[in-house]
């Protein structure tokens, strides 16, 4: 009788164990699950595939032109490798005495633009930074989360979110990358054109261009993806 009571007594503490152990793992799923609930508020209005469609959008505009300009340029730099020099003299001439006003007001405009896009991208970084503490709370829930739970609207909008920042950080990156390597090419345009390469005031026009279609686009840059994960 003894011997009964003992494993009586021993499956009654084993029951309440599993359930205590059940009760603190079901408290801490709700307060997980509470978290979760709050991220809601804070997570990107857009879909993923919406966040991808406009940074398409933005990007479509320069992508590949920079590998464009730089082709161009390799043609002209070997033709000209072949006109004869005193050709080359002449048109070198020109290229001094013609557009010196053009030159001194496209080298500084250059320098302005380079660092508009430090700036939009320091910006733009911050808005990414942000965005990432936001989610860190988010991030540690889901991870704590059962199987079960981890399936949750609150943890699918979690990772939705992350993949939202993460793609505008690679458009980040894009971006400001080749709008440097596009001032890099003006500024080789240009000392092509005082080789004699070009005629006088190829470099500028070709800055012109970018000044006129993308520089507007580059001065709001960091405003317009950083709103996408608002």
């Amino acid at each position: 009788m003894q011997v009964l009571m003992s494993i009586f007594c021993y499956m009654v503490k084993k029951q309440k164990l599993q359930l205590i152990t059940y009760w603190i793992s079901w408290v801490i799923g709700l307060l997980l699950l509470g978290n979760l609930s709050a991220f809601a508020q804070i997570s990107p209005k857009l879909s993923v595939l919406e966040i991808d469609k406009q940074v398409k959008s933005f990007l479509d505009p320069v992508k590949g032109l920079n590998n464009d300009i730089r082709a161009g340029l390799l043609k002209i730099e070997q033709t000209c490798n072949i006109i004869a020099k005193s050709k080359l003299d002449e048109t070198k001439k020109l290229a001094l005495t013609s557009s010196d006003t053009q030159t001194v007001v496209m080298r500084s405009e250059i320098s302005s633009a380079k660092q508009i896009t430090v700036d939009q991208n320091d910006a733009l970084t911050k808005y990414i930074q942000e965005a990432r503490i936001k989610l860190a709370p988010q991030n540690k829930s889901c991870e704590g989360l059962t199987a079960f739970l981890i399936t949750s609207d609150a943890c699918s909008n979690y990772k939705a979110a992350n993949e939202a920042i993460n793609r505008i950080n690679d458009a980040s990156v894009y971006y400001y990358g080749e709008a440097l390597g596009r001032f890099s090419s003006y500024e080789s345009a240009y000392e092509l054109e005082q080789k004699g390469c070009t005629r006088p005031g190829f470099s500028y026009r070709l800055w012109a261009a970018e000044q006129t279609h993308l520089m507007p686009i580059m001065k709001t840059s960091a405003q317009t993806l950083g709103d996408l994960l608002k």
